[in-house]
């Protein structure tokens, strides 16, 4: 096991590597300030449905854990917040 850990950190390896980590930073803390203003931008819109009074049915989905490429906010219920209407469990 400690062998298969051992690498080969080869100068040119390095080089490639540290503008790739950098980029990947780089861009996930963009997402990250994205979510923030698709939330502050979804905030005021007038609501239809209070979800405290009229609560989200259970997600149809399987997953427990965020999968990679979900937003960092919950989308569903401001969604449904605006609509009054669960878009997840609309056919189509």
């Amino acid at each position: 096991m400690a062998k298969a850990l051992e690498g080969d950190d080869r100068p040119e390896h390095v080089f490639t590597l540290t503008p790739s980590l950098a980029l990947y930073d780089f861009t996930h803390q963009h997402i990250a300030t994205c979510d923030q203003d698709i939330e502050r931008v979804l905030s005021p819109f007038d609501a239809l449905v209070d979800p405290a009074e009229h609560p989200l049915p259970p997600p149809t989905t399987a997953h427990r854990h965020p999968q990679r490429n979900e937003p960092a906010l919950d989308l569903r219920t401001h969604l449904y917040r605006m609509t009054g209407v669960d878009l997840t469990h609309v056919p189509g």
